[in-house]
């Protein structure tokens, strides 16, 4: 896959039905990092569950993806980015040359980094189910009961002409 391709394939990836997108082995190189990041980033990947880059040179753009993972993406539970060549060399004290201070982006803590933000959109997601589960059989029991106009509340029905389903 060249990084035109890869232009082109994340800003039309569009699918709601997506839940892991594999792109190991396909020669992805650090050209093609800002359009992996604006689909993570987009409303078009929150269907999105796993992204699986191994194999690829992403290098030293690697840890702008996790960056944006950590920071930005609270939907997408497993990412993998395992033998990723063209990383930036390691000095003395286990940080690559010319990079920040952020420690949570060097080496052995990426994996780290990116094991947390598993386990905090896992959290997230099972959150959101839970409090969407109990939402609906509040809601359920309000709309059957029809206790939804004795608040002194204009009911939904009244605001529109035509009757809905659930009158």
């Amino acid at each position: 896959m060249s990084d035109d391709f890869s232009r082109t394939f994340f800003s039309n990836l569009t699918t709601p039905y997506l839940r892991v997108l594999d792109l190991s082995l396909v020669g992805l190189t650090s050209d093609s990092a800002p359009f992996i990041i604006a689909y993570v980033l987009s409303f078009r990947s929150r269907h999105l569950r796993a992204l699986k880059c191994i194999g690829n040179r992403l290098g030293p753009s690697l840890r702008n993806i996790i960056r944006t993972i950590r920071d930005r993406n609270f939907w997408l539970e497993t990412a993998e980015f395992f033998a990723n060549s063209g990383a930036p060399p390691i000095n003395g004290d286990g940080r690559p040359d010319g990079e920040g201070n952020d420690p949570e982006l060097y080496s052995g803590a990426m994996w780290e980094t990116l094991k947390r933000c598993r386990d905090r959109n896992r959290f997230l997601r099972t959150q959101v189910e839970t409090e969407a589960l109990r939402l609906l059989a509040v809601s359920r029991s309000l709309l059957s009961s029809g206790s939804y106009r004795t608040r002194g509340t204009v009911s939904i029905a009244a605001r529109y002409s035509a009757p809905l389903p659930f009158d």
